[in-house]
């Protein structure tokens, strides 16, 4: 793995335990609102990880991921909306 990658793993690391660092002391209302967030974050990365196997598998190039993150940042501001 080159440092690059790496340290892009260690900051998603350092993120998420930031993120829940302290949920004990959330309320109810902002709980909820972290999860959504959680689970569209988790779709979001099924769908890259879907793209890496069908690579493999088919042994072609899926191409940039701009338009699923384009998709992505939209239905998290409308998450965030809500």
């Amino acid at each position: 793995m080159d440092k690059e990658t790496k340290a892009a793993w260690q900051e998603i690391d350092k993120g998420l335990h930031d993120l829940m660092a302290k949920n004990d002391e959330l309320s109810d209302d902002a709980l909820v609102a972290r999860c959504k967030r959680l689970r569209h974050l988790g779709k979001f990365t099924e769908r890259l990880a879907m793209r890496i196997s069908e690579r493999l598998r088919e042994n072609t190039k899926p191409g940039s991921i701009q338009e699923l993150f384009a998709q992505y940042k939209l239905e998290r501001s409308q998450i965030d909306q809500n």
